[in-house]
């Protein structure tokens, strides 16, 4: 059981993800609320806190501050409408004007102390300044103008009901953004020194009384983990299972295909030392090295050892003293049986996998065809290697030609330790099965171990697909043999 979650990590991270999820939305949502029926739920930890009374008066108390030091008064943490100059222009106007005006250019919102009630700021600010005048309020973001009239002798239903609307208001249909409220507060000006006097003072707009107005109270902002997050946490995870289960079944046939792979393509053990004076170590560049191949590293290692075949080849057969250093050599030419073996193991393997004959491994060569090259091009370069009896024949081993030579005499009698055969391997010849030592000493059969290549049908056991590559475990002299009759070539 812990070998099979250890190969599988995405199984338990996702079973960890959700057991934290399940204990979060338990300690969250596991127990129901005890608010009484109709009382008021106390806002969540991420709601905003409902604003006092204390705070509400502030902005009226700040408001009121700056009319008292001047009759004009621009809120300054909102937009700016009035430039120096024409502020210096309205103020003289409020100034010389022949009753109090106190003009308030600040925003009016339902969220605020006026409940988005103009008259309600402008009866707020005139028990804050307690002085008698012209209260007016401007919106720098609406543009509308409130007029009050706080016992003054201008005629109220004049301020109420006769000032034009195009002054009042901002123009919602004219596709100039300005709101000209500097014109139009002078011009307010001006219609107020022209509006009608009374012999009494004048009354502010109508307002309900105490009792009957409508109390606002702001409403808290919602938790974030309230509403729809239960549910949505819900969705949220059998969405996730489903993705879950999308992206097994996408990584399924990849698992499969990777698993199908190493079983095709077993892991070359190392070349280990040989048991006795006649088995053969293949010393060839890579050898150690060359793990699990696919097919695009096969043949990327059938053509880097060719081509390092081939130039070693070509130094000793043109090079100065010419064989001179390989075992073999006659006089220095390159007729030594170590050149004459290389020379004849390049041959064979370019006639398996140089059907251009450019001099390169063709791109669309049989897997077959790739290892059968590498075999030849492995048994060439230990022919040049300098190894004792490196030009004599030897047998790959059985399970695997990429493996090597066998690690000991043919005369090996199988017995009962783990790794021997009792019998021949189908399509060799009948006696000993030709192992190498991490093969023999394997737990597996040699059968298990088998190479398996590529086919249309299906892989197959190397020796039974169609080809000269079965005849490595005869020799490296018989597979030359096998690779020039299938190639046509004259022996």
């Amino acid at each position: 059981m812990g070998t099979w979650l250890r190969r599988r990590p995405e199984i338990v991270a996702a079973v960890l993800v959700a057991v934290l999820v399940a204990v979060v939305a338990g300690q969250r949502y596991g127990f129901r609320s005890t608010t009484p029926a109709g009382a008021r739920p106390e806002p969540g930890p991420s709601a905003a806190h409902p604003p006092t009374e204390a705070d509400l008066r502030l902005r009226v108390e700040r408001v009121g501050a700056g009319l008292a030091r001047e009759p004009l008064y621009a809120d300054p943490e909102s937009e700016r409408v009035l430039e120096a100059a024409e502020r210096g222009e309205l103020l003289d106007r409020i100034r010389g004007f022949d009753h109090g005006v106190f003009v308030a250019i600040v925003p009016t919102q339902r969220e605020d102390e006026s409940g988005g009630d103009a008259v309600e700021l402008m009866r707020r600010l005139h028990e804050q300044l307690d002085r008698d005048g012209v209260y007016v309020v401007a919106d720098p973001y609406v543009g509308d103008i409130e007029v009050a009239n706080h016992a003054t002798l201008l005629d109220s239903d004049h301020l109420e009901d006769e000032l034009p609307r195009e002054v009042m208001r901002a123009d919602v249909d004219s596709d100039v953004d300005d709101l000209r409220l500097p014109e139009r507060l002078g011009t307010l000006m001006t219609l107020l020194e022209e509006a009608p006097r009374n012999s009494t003072p004048g009354e502010p707009p109508y307002q309900l009384p105490a009792d009957e107005e409508e109390e606002y109270e702001p409403e808290p902002l919602p938790s974030v983990f309230g509403a729809d997050f239960g549910p949505g946490l819900g969705v949220g995870a059998f969405l996730a299972l489903v993705l879950f289960g999308l992206v097994v079944a996408a990584c399924t046939p990849m698992r499969a295909r990777r698993r199908h792979r190493a079983a095709m393509w077993v892991p070359l053990p190392a070349q280990l030392p040989a048991g006795r004076p006649g088995a053969l170590a293949v010393t060839a560049p890579g050898a150690d090295g060359f793990r699990a191949p696919g097919r695009a590293e096969l043949h990327r290692a059938a053509d880097e050892a060719l081509r390092s075949l081939a130039q070693r080849y070509a130094a000793v057969a043109d090079g100065p003293g010419k064989a001179a250093g390989v075992p073999g050599g006659h006089g220095g030419l390159p007729d030594g049986p170590g050149v004459i073996r290389a020379a004849d193991c390049l041959d064979a393997a370019l006639l398996v996998v140089d059907g251009r004959q450019d001099g390169h491994v063709d791109r669309d060569a049989a897997p077959e065809a790739l290892v059968c090259a590498l075999v030849l091009a492995r048994a060439g370069h230990a022919a040049l290697g300098g190894a004792p009896h490196a030009a004599a024949d030897y047998r790959c081993c059985a399970t695997n030609p990429l493996h090597g030579p066998e690690a000991a005499a043919p005369d090996f009698a199988p017995g009962p330790a783990p790794g021997s055969a009792p019998g021949p391997v189908p399509g060799h010849a009948p006696g000993p099965v030709p192992l190498c030592t991490a093969c023999r000493h394997a737990a597996a059969p040699p059968h298990v171990m088998r190479l398996q290549l590529p086919t249309p049908h299906g892989p197959l056991p190397y020796d039974s697909v169609p080809g000269p590559l079965a005849a490595a475990a005869t020799g490296i002299t018989e597979l030359i043999r096998q690779v020039r009759e299938y190639a046509g070539v004259p022996h």
